[in-house]
């Protein structure tokens, strides 16, 4: 299978708490990112966290831990399929230049056009 992430001098498989990951790599003084995508899920119960991820609850908390981790003009995606997600702009603005993409994610002959939200974000300085 040759996707161009083969070579693990290049490239580098974790598996983790997004949130954990996140917190941590700023303390180790790692370089920023330019590029994320997020997509998590609606609800997970972990029994390695303290607390359950709610993706209504903890979208905020996690686009900020993000952005701390992102580029001046990094930009994420980020898109949820918890079909009664509500999107907070304010929550978020003094970081991001936000964009609502959700149209141009979805084919325009999928039945659903509901089945997924998604959002372009772009750091701000």
């Amino acid at each position: 299978m040759e996707n161009g992430f083969l070579d693990r001098r290049q490239h580098t498989l974790l598996r983790d708490d997004a949130r954990e990951f996140l917190k941590h790599r700023g303390r180790r003084g790692e370089r920023p990112f330019d590029l994320v995508v997020v997509d998590p899920p609606t609800f997970s119960r972990s029994t390695r966290q303290l607390q359950d991820w709610d993706v209504q609850r903890d979208y905020a908390d996690l686009l900020q831990a993000v952005a701390d981790n992102l580029n001046t003009g990094g930009i994420v995606y980020f898109s949820t399929n918890y079909r009664r997600f509500k999107f907070d702009e304010k929550l978020l603005a003094n970081t991001y230049d936000i964009y609502e993409i959700s149209r141009k994610t979805v084919p325009e002959d999928f039945r659903n056009a509901r089945i997924h939200r998604s959002w372009k974000f772009v750091k701000k300085a």
